[in-house]
C-alpha cells in the first residue's frame, strides 16, 4: 500500500473517531486493519484520482 492511500485511511479513520462513528475498540481494530493492508480497495481510486489531479495542475 502506497505512503498516499496509507494517509487517507489512516484520515478516514480518525475522522470516524472523533465524529463518534467509531469506538475506541472499532478505531483500533480499524487501524490494525489498515496496517495489515487488508483494506485497500476503495483507497486506489482515491489515490489514482489525486494523481490525475495532481497530473492536471502539473500540465496547466
Amino acid at each position: 500500500m502506497s505512503n498516499v492511500e496509507t494517509m487517507v485511511l489512516l484520515i478516514a479513520a480518525k475522522q470516524g473517531y472523533d465524529e463518534g462513528k467509531l469506538n475506541g475498540d472499532q478505531y483500533l481494530s480499524l487501524l490494525d486493519d489498515i496496517e495489515k493492508g487488508i483494506i485497500v480497495s476503495e483507497t486506489k481510486k482515491i489515490e489514482q484520482q489525486v494523481e490525475l489531479i495532481i497530473k492536471q495542475y502539473a500540465n496547466s
